[in-house]
């Protein structure tokens, strides 16, 4: 009975560690968007589980986003990744080739307001802070590696110019010049101590009533 009771604890323990897995921090890496129209790019991804390199094809805007802005709008650059093309790097200690990149990825930042007028070729630095969630997952030929929920945070390095001149020779749109998501240092998320207390309580019910189980026979 003793045995039951051991396994049936370590059961528990698994499939609550399963749907509650902590997140894994991003510690490092970049996203490049070399393409203003479709937000596809290179991208690199460092935590102390994984270290991979791969491509995003394309990325989904939030509605305050703009590809050619009007002076004085008000613009979000925040975008969710999640059209992967393929990927290579180290998972866990082991190396691999040929990954299927999974899952998606939002980059979330502040809004900010252009300039109501800006001359023609006028170019526009900003430096915006960003936080990451999503969900990363690697597969090779058919074959989960990972599947891990993922935050992050950094800085969002971001180039305005204006361009297409009016009668006075300001601009009429703003056009992005390139957009770089930089990871920092996070602090790697510890369990709640709340859903520790709660599995530790649901284990010793369910031990007492198999040894109540055991007495009634």
């Amino acid at each position: 009975m003793k045995t039951r009771i051991v396994g049936l604890a370590l059961l528990l323990l698994g499939c609550s560690t399963a749907l509650h897995a902590d997140p894994i921090a991003i510690t490092s890496g970049q996203f490049t968007i070399t393409n203003s129209l479709t937000g596809a790019g290179p991208m690199t991804l460092s935590s102390d589980r994984f270290n991979v390199g791969l491509f995003v094809f394309s990325s989904a805007s939030q509605s305050g986003f703009c590809f050619t802005c009007i002076p004085g709008q008000s613009v979000d650059f925040s975008v969710r990744a999640g059209d992967f093309g393929g990927g290579a790097g180290t998972i866990d200690g082991v190396s691999y080739t040929g990954l299927e990149i999974g899952g998606h990825l939002d980059f979330q930042t502040t809004a900010i307001t252009l300039p109501p007028v800006i001359p023609v070729g006028t170019v526009f630095d900003y430096d915006l802070p960003f936080s990451l969630s999503g969900l990363f997952v690697a597969i090779r030929r058919d074959r989960e590696i990972i599947n891990v929920p993922v935050i992050g945070q950094g800085r969002l390095a971001l180039s305005l110019r204006g361009i297409i001149p009016d009668q006075n020779g300001m601009s009429t749109f703003v056009a992005r010049d390139r957009s770089v998501f930089t990871f920092g240092s996070t602090l790697t998320p510890t369990p709640e101590p709340t859903t520790l207390l709660m599995m530790t309580a649901g284990v010793a019910l369910t031990a007492r009533r198999f040894r109540r189980r055991e007495r009634d026979l």
